[in-house]
């Protein structure tokens, strides 16, 4: 028979924050090497990627949309992660019909300065099919009253773990 596994499919985040209407800023951590995007506390900043849908999906398992991120400053809060996903089927017109999904999270506990965290989003994904390019729109609702934390948020990296059917050979 077939066995489920995971599959993690890495997002280019940087190349939303371009794209992006109130888009995040990218900035530079205190390692010159690693570089994330700024939520700041003031306005719902956002970025935008999009995924293909792996080949042999399996939409009745949990896709969950995995962040990685930290803080620079010092205070205490929470943060609320939201993402807005739109599935759309290649040669259709499903483009300008198709309504985003939202899911959101709050963050309970925000890392320590400079420490990597790890969050995630479950994604409802039972409209995903194999083949399917998914927008995915990441943002901060700082605006909420559920956001209590004042001060800038950089991702650092944002994955997509999705359910896929391997089939025997």
């Amino acid at each position: 028979g077939a066995a489920r596994i995971r599959r993690r499919i890495a997002l280019d985040i940087f190349e939303g924050v371009e794209t992006a209407n109130n888009p995040g800023a990218r900035v530079l951590l205190n390692n010159p090497d690693v570089q994330g995007v700024r939520f700041n506390d003031s306005a719902d900043k956002q970025v935008l990627t999009m995924i293909r849908v792996p080949g042999e999906f399996d939409s009745t398992g949990t896709t969950k949309l995995f962040l990685y991120w930290t803080r620079q400053d010092s205070g205490s809060g929470n943060v609320l992660w939201k993402a807005a996903h739109v599935a759309v089927t290649p040669e259709s017109s499903d483009l300008v019909t198709a309504a985003a999904v939202m899911d959101g999270f709050a963050s309970s506990a925000v890392p320590g300065v400079n420490a990597i965290k790890e969050d995630a989003v479950v994604l409802s994904a039972a409209g995903w099919s194999t083949g399917d390019v998914v927008s995915i729109r990441i943002f901060r609702n700082a605006t909420s009253a559920l956001d209590t934390f004042d001060g800038g948020r950089p991702i650092l990296l944002a994955t997509v773990a999705a359910n896929v059917v391997n089939l025997p050979a």
